[in-house]
């Protein structure tokens, strides 16, 4: 059943490319993401039964209706109505990574012990967008466990210059492991 959430999403984005409206799409898909979740009493009444499905239809309409896409609303009661609402989370990753793919954009993760500054951060972008020939869209993590360097992860790719790799390397040629 995991699964069904990949499919909704798919076929929202081949949608969204048809009719030209992703990026209202992936705001919508935004937006409802966090209002289910700042509200999961809300996902299980649109999931119960206690309702008719005119009253959960209603529901939506009146929480979202004006507010997103008539596609992407259009989705929610499709979901709604088959219980499907469970699902929502894994409907917005595959649409999100279908909208990433077709716009060559990669998230990278990137490690560092201390805040990178600014100029640091446009430097480390910059150059993984020419590596990948991508668009990068950053996500910054700060590790005190690192000790100084830098992780980054991009495209299934990990870049490990951090001063805990490279002890761990030392050990590991030191007890003869490696």
């Amino acid at each position: 059943m995991a699964e069904s959430g990949a499919v909704y999403g798919n076929a929202l984005h081949d949608l969204a490319v048809e009719s030209a409206r992703e990026e209202q799409i992936l705001r919508d898909l935004t937006l409802i993401a966090d209002v289910l979740s700042a509200e999961p009493a809300y996902v299980r009444l649109l999931d119960s039964y206690v309702l008719s499905k005119a009253e959960r239809q209603s529901l939506l309409e009146q929480s979202f209706g004006g507010k997103v896409d008539a596609m992407t609303l259009n989705l929610l009661k499709i979901m709604v109505d088959r219980n499907a609402l469970k699902e929502f989370s894994q409907c917005r990753k595959a649409y999100v990574s279908a909208y990433r793919e077709q716009h060559r954009i990669a998230v990278a993760r990137i490690s560092s012990a201390v805040e990178l500054r600014s100029d640091q951060k446009e430097k480390i972008v910059s150059s993984l967008s020419r590596k990948t020939g991508k668009t990068i869209e950053p996500e910054y993590v700060v590790n005190p466990e690192l000790r100084g360097g830098m992780r980054i992860e991009v495209d299934g790719v990990c870049y490990d210059n951090t001063v805990s790799a490279k002890l761990g390397n030392l050990a590991r040629v030191l007890s003869g492991q490696g």
